[in-house]
């Protein structure tokens, strides 16, 4: 199955149509903070504490933010260009992705920016930091194994390339995201913390896991299955794709960690 399918393109511009008519319904900003409600529940005695810290962080996401709507409207606009245009499918997608990374990289920056609070620089950041360099490494092995999709005229190449480098584009929104500076109100500076690197690990994974997506859906629809060498590539970017998120999504529903309580004792 590739994307020069009939069937395949419809099935996308299918996805294009619904993805971009939910996204408009939903509005607000691109993503949200799903995941670190969870350190707030529950017994904990400092559930309280980082209760208030939440919602005060809650609060500086409130506002005109339209990344949903932004990126609802590019969705559908994508849908009618592969109804009417031989458009290479797979390209859509990526710069789709890109998008959404580029929007949500852009609205945590913004928000950083634009509040009253005080920013405080707390040490050195480095992406890594935030997001493990082994899934780095994953992204640019996956992404060299798409050389073997690159054969049969330019027009493959130069999918392959936009494919590329859209989702590092994307990674470099992500690793944006992960070494913006606090912003703590001094309310509750250890509580503000522990919210503060859940937010940041919740914007930053998810803008890399999203940059990384169109790895994967390429893979899978552009004829894996040809040689040995395309299921390597295939398997590669599946990985690539899956394992930072299912990560990511262990990383963002854990309790307090033991860093988390000695910040919490600050």
């Amino acid at each position: 199955m590739t994307f020069e399918e009939p069937f395949v393109r419809w099935f996308m511009v299918a996805f294009f149509s619904l993805f971009g008519a939910w996204l408009i319904w939903r509005r607000g900003p691109v993503g949200g903070g799903g995941g670190i409600g969870s350190i707030a529940c529950g017994p904990d005695p400092q559930a309280k504490r980082l209760r208030a810290a939440l919602d005060e962080r809650r609060d500086l996401r409130t506002g005109s933010s339209h990344g949903n709507e932004i990126a609802g409207a590019f969705s559908l606009a994508l849908a009618v260009v592969c109804t009417l245009a031989p458009v290479p499918v797979s390209a859509a997608y990526a710069i789709f992705c890109l998008l959404v990374a580029a929007l949500a990289g852009f609205e945590y920056g913004a928000k950083r920016r634009g509040t009253q609070q005080r920013t405080a620089i707390l040490g050195r950041r480095e992406p890594t930091h935030v997001i493990p360099w082994y899934w780095f490494a994953s992204a640019a092995l996956a992404t060299a194994s798409l050389g073997v999709y690159g054969t049969g005229g330019w027009q493959r190449v130069l999918v392959v390339a936009i494919v590329a480098v859209a989702t590092w584009i994307g990674i470099g929104f992500a690793a944006r995201a992960a070494v913006l500076p606090s912003a703590l109100s001094g309310h509750d500076v250890g509580a503000e913390l522990v919210v503060d690197r859940r937010l940041r690990l919740c914007r930053a994974g998810g803008a890399f896991t999203t940059a990384v997506a169109p790895l994967y859906v390429f893979a899978s629809f552009s004829g894996f299955t040809q040689s040995p060498a395309h299921v390597v590539s295939w398997l590669l970017c599946a990985f690539a794709a899956a394992a930072p998120a299912l990560w990511l999504r262990g990383q963002l529903h854990r309790q307090l960690t033991q860093q988390e309580y000695a910040a919490l004792a600050t």
